[in-house]
């Protein structure tokens, strides 16, 4: 039986991600601390990870053969900036300790492009770091500890390294519902940053990304993203085509070069270009992205229409 805890279940991967794992035959245990989950044929576990004594508790109750961790600090913007990541840090230190004492096989955390100095532009798992935030740099030190603890006590660990997302279920914060819920409100939009090329992803594709990855005996970190190279201002042009509001928008292209105008909400980098190598991803995971962006926007249109008309 392969057993796997998913830390960060209630939240816009880890709820997307159960469904593929119990596709691919895991026993799925979750976890939160003073909250449930309502999800058939999955064991919700009330535990606070950031407790070293009730980490211990919870994995030796389990005894998970897979770890899938995504569970790190919450909250857009903040996320970067917050001392919380050092709690993170520590909490992933506990849990590799625990999880290798209570048989473990196979780990997978979630890294970020963040960790990348993007100023490469194409970013492959090579690309050299640029650590900018304490984010990124526990991110990254997490990384580096765990690849080591593994590789000394026989673990088996990989790291997905996440670009930018998108999909229902996003945090409204965010720039594609925060779009979608202005046209909806017939407000206008302002894109400042409709030149730069982002490397997005749907929520279900990196999903199945990830547990392709667990299910593998790839190691090390691999990009899981896209590939394809995507203009900000197309992605909210086609929300305001889908919409009818085409006349609410406002596409502006930003001068890369003058830091005073641009726009801090693509944090930590203002690059032009950031995209991803995703040959690891299909040649070692022979994963395929499926959802086209037309679909995926039209998916998460519909998903914040009916959020914006059950309120």
């Amino acid at each position: 039986m392969k057993r796997v805890l998913l830390t960060g279940a209630g939240g816009f991967l880890g709820k997307a991600s159960i469904s593929f794992l119990i596709q691919a035959g895991y026993e799925v245990h979750t976890v939160s601390k003073g909250s449930t989950l309502n999800l058939s044929k999955v064991t919700h576990h009330n535990a606070d990870l950031l407790n070293a004594s009730e980490t211990e508790d919870l994995f030796a109750k389990i005894k998970p053969t897979h770890l899938l961790h995504y569970a790190w600090v919450t909250g857009h913007r903040i996320a970067y900036s917050s001392q919380e990541n050092l709690d993170w840090l520590a909490s992933g230190c506990h849990m590799l300790k625990a999880f290798l004492k209570n048989g473990g096989e196979r780990f997978v955390s979630s890294g970020t492009c963040s960790e990348y100095d993007s100023s490469f532009g194409v970013l492959n798992e090579q690309t050299p770091v640029h650590l900018d935030s304490p984010y990124a740099s526990t991110k990254r030190s997490f990384f580096e500890i765990a690849s080591a603890f593994s590789k000394a006590y026989g673990l088996s660990y990989a790291c997905g390294r996440i670009f930018f997302l998108y999909g229902p279920g996003d945090k409204e914060q965010k720039a594609i519902p925060n779009a979608i819920r202005s046209f909806l409100n017939k407000e206008n939009v302002v894109c400042n940053m409709s030149n730069a090329v982002r490397d997005y992803m749907h929520i279900d594709d990196c999903a199945q990304a990830f547990a392709s990855l667990l299910d593998s005996n790839v190691v090390g970190p691999v990009n899981i993203a896209s590939g394809k190279p995507l203009l900000v201002g197309t992605i909210f042009s086609e929300i305001s085509k889908i919409l009818n509001c085409e006349h609410l928008l406002t596409l502006n292209n930003v001068n890369f070069f003058d830091c005073e105008t641009a726009n801090t909400l693509y944090q930590p980098s203002n690059d032009p270009v950031i995209l991803a190598d995703t040959t690891r991803m299909t040649r070692e995971l022979g994963h395929i992205n499926k959802v086209q962006l037309i679909d995926g926007l039209k998916a998460t249109i519909n998903a914040n229409t009916q959020a914006k008309s059950d309120c």
